[in-house]
């Protein structure tokens, strides 16, 4: 399971336009956020050359279809594109499809392909491509992290070079805005698929330089672009660093933007008149995972009184400065128009030391939670449960996992352990990426078949309201049953040099850099 001796035990201290999109995006702040780094760097001197972005994790994969951290989302951005962008008010836009429409009963998807994109191996896109893209997605010997999300795509063909047709086993009213998903970028089919982590070719607007493993990709502009005004940077550079030391680098220019801006730092870096901070409404959170398939979680007394030893809103009003919204152990915020609001789960030791006497733990129990600098939040929130569960009986050793490995060694792999997750612009995605019992993201190893059915169901609910009810249902079954501790959402928030223009932030906390440059 893991090897103590790679932690640290820490102290108790401290449709084009789909109807049924999420809406919702909250307000940019600016207040207003260098000599170049000491490693390597492709950098010009020239201000305007190469944008520098710090990462908390090292990405693995490069190719899209087994992409399953941030930092291979962002990268996937950059070298590739997808039938659509889903921009930051959760609307799916026409990217390499031009326009899409679905049969009435939402069992067939018809998408018109631009017909001027070419791979940055000189080959031009074809619908072919985009068929092969997510057949192999779907083919499980590809192992895709995107496999069960895509599981109801019976299959995808080319009707003609630039019109690809997807046929459905149940229908689905969200297939635009999943297709606009990292994993959804599109491949080409005359490309062997082993070049893709070494070398990747896509249609992004940014082309592979090269790889320093564990130190930072670089990327050039893509000159051939079918967007001709596009990309505006000359190159990219994500540079992986831990989280604690990016706020300093940001603020000597050694970077010119941090990916993730953790809740403690955002006034401080606000007061920079040298940096601007954007921030987003989303519905990102960080769950404490308790894995249903072992001794004590596979108890729902003992997986409910942990619940119960959550401080919500003391957390949210002393620690996050109200910067959250109140979570209450199920996935969908406020942010999304399927958001069901279910009573907030009181903080009560007292219920949770019967509910764990009742489960035989009358003496206590006592576990270890793991966790990770690998992003802003996450030892933090580990550090004050800690606390919180001790009047209940429970005794809680928070041990730290080193970053560099976290999320393919010991996240979704230790009995109890600190996670974190992006918002998904789809709803049907919020559930199948993460609770599914098939999904290889179900960290928690929880299994519901009632939750299953519901959310196969409310995939094809043509009636909005139905589809409503059917997502309300599967939030109150996770509340009550699941697996998973949610104490509140967090918006997504990054910090750049006030040099940056041309930058969005995107409620996911995905990277488009198309129409960014510089002063």
């Amino acid at each position: 399971m893991y090897n103590r001796r790679n932690f640290i035990k820490l102290s108790t201290g401290i449709l084009t336009t789909s109807m049924f999109a999420m809406n919702g995006c909250g307000a940019h702040l600016s207040n207003s956020f260098g000599q170049a780094s000491a490693t390597p760097s492709i950098r010009s001197t020239a201000r305007s050359a190469s944008l520098r972005v710090a990462t908390s994790g090292v990405p693995t994969n490069f190719d899209p279809a087994l992409f399953s951290i941030i930092e291979e989302h962002q990268l996937g951005f950059a070298l590739f594109d997808g039938l659509v962008w889903v921009d930051a008010t959760l609307t799916p836009q026409p990217m390499l499809a031009e326009a899409w429409e679905a049969t009435k009963s939402l069992d067939s998807w018809t998408f018109k392909l631009r017909e001027d994109v070419i791979f940055h191996h000189g080959t031009p896109l074809t619908a072919q491509d985009v068929a092969y893209s997510f057949m192999r997605i779907l083919d499980p010997a590809t192992k895709s992290s995107f496999l069960n999300t895509l599981s109801f795509v019976d299959s995808v063909e080319s009707v003609d070079d630039y019109t690809v047709r997807f046929l459905l086993k149940s229908p689905s009213a969200d297939l635009p805005i999943l297709l606009g998903a990292p994993q959804a970028r599109i491949v080409a089919h005359d490309y062997d698929p082993k070049l893709l982590n070494k070398h990747p070719s896509g249609t992004g607007p940014f082309q592979f330089a090269q790889n320093l493993p564990r130190d930072r990709v670089q990327l050039t502009r893509n000159a051939d672009y079918w967007q001709k005004d596009q990309p505006q940077l000359a190159a990219v550079e994500f540079i992986f660093m831990p989280y604690a030391e990016q706020i300093g680098a940001l603020q000597r220019d050694d970077i010119d933007m941090m990916m993730q801006v953790g809740m403690a730092d955002v006034e401080g870096l606000a007061k920079d008149p040298a940096l601007s901070i954007g921030k987003v409404a989303s519905g990102a959170y960080q769950p404490i995972v308790m894995r249903a398939t072992v001794k004590p979680f596979r108890d729902n007394r003992v997986r409910e009184a942990l619940k119960y030893c959550m401080d919500r809103q003391s957390f949210q009003q002393q620690q996050l400065q109200q910067h959250v919204e109140i979570g209450n152990d199920q996935p969908v915020a406020n942010i999304s128009a399927f958001h069901a609001d279910l009573p907030v789960r009181p903080y009560d030791p007292d219920k949770a030391r019967s509910l764990l006497t009742d489960a035989g733990y009358g003496k206590g129990l006592s576990l270890d939670l793991i966790t990770s600098t690998v992003r802003p939040g996450m030892t933090e929130l580990a550090q004050a449960f800690q606390k919180m569960a001790k009047p209940a009986g429970v005794s809680i050793d928070v041990v730290l996992a080193p970053a560099q490995v976290y999320w393919s060694d010991y996240a979704g792999r230790v009995p109890f352990h600190m996670g974190n997750w992006g918002l998904r612009p789809s709803i049907d995605e919020t559930f199948m990426v993460a609770y599914h019992s098939l999904s290889q993201g179900n960290e928690a190893h929880w299994s519901n078949a009632t939750l299953d059915g519901l959310l196969d169901q409310a995939r094809g609910e043509p009636d909005q309201q139905t589809r409503q009810d059917l997502y309300h249902q599967a939030q109150q079954l996770i509340m009550e049953d699941g697996a998973v501790i949610i104490p509140y959402f967090l918006p997504s928030v990054m910090a750049k040099r006030a040099n940056v223009t041309g930058f969005t932030p995107h409620p996911s906390g995905w990277l488009d850099l198309r129409t960014t440059g510089f002063e």
